[in-house]
């Protein structure tokens, strides 16, 4: 399970270290930087 954020870059980074900080565990992505496609549950766009 992992999250995928497709928007503004600048903002994926902020929010990148948001989910590093509260939610360790849940793979966080920045568009186009996806990871296993696979493993994709959370899209945020």
């Amino acid at each position: 399970m992992a999250f995928l954020y497709k928007a503004d870059p600048a903002r994926g980074a902020q929010w990148a270290k948001l989910f590093a900080q509260k939610a360790p565990d849940l793979p966080f992505h920045v568009w186009p930087d996806h990871g296993d496609p696979a493993a994709i549950r959370y899209l945020a766009a």
